[in-house]
């Protein structure tokens, strides 16, 4: 998982997430995420703030007793848009809204999401099959690519 320095988030998510998975894809599905990759500065910001990501957060990596957070597991960790944990997280589990609300997300988040959740879904279409690839399209449809 490359992670190296970059100045110009949209490029970062589309080279580094989303274009290295294009050969192992069914080809029509390749074209419409290099579509999106092509214009992803039209869905991310350029420079959003930096934060240390968990890289894989979802329910089974959180782990809970007596009600509270108490560890995070199975980390994948590098810099980038906070944005990308809350995806991951609302990928297999679903915050309530005061966990969204509590955040502080920058405006646009919700349009921004599926663009987030494409990496794992495409990571999931490589190692699980085409049970994950309606989710990836609908993921792109609701992106117009």
């Amino acid at each position: 998982m490359p992670n190296g320095w970059s100045n110009d988030w949209p490029r970062f998510w589309a080279d580094n997430r989303l274009r290295c998975h294009l050969p192992h894809l069914p080809a029509p599905v390749a074209r419409r995420v290099e579509a999106l990759a092509d214009r992803l500065a039209e869905h991310l910001p350029r420079d959003p703030y930096p934060a240390l990501l968990h890289g894989d957060l979802w329910g089974g990596n959180i782990l809970v007793a007596g009600g509270r957070v108490n560890g995070l597991i199975d980390p994948a960790c590098c810099h980038g848009d906070r944005e990308v944990d809350v995806a991951m997280l609302g990928l297999f589990d679903h915050p309530p809204a005061r966990f969204h609300d509590a955040l502080g997300l920058a405006p646009g988040w919700r349009e921004r999401q599926p663009v987030y959740r494409l990496w794992p879904l495409l990571v999931h279409v490589r190692l699980f099959g085409a049970s994950y690839l309606a989710p990836t399209l609908g993921a792109l449809d609701s992106l117009g690519a």
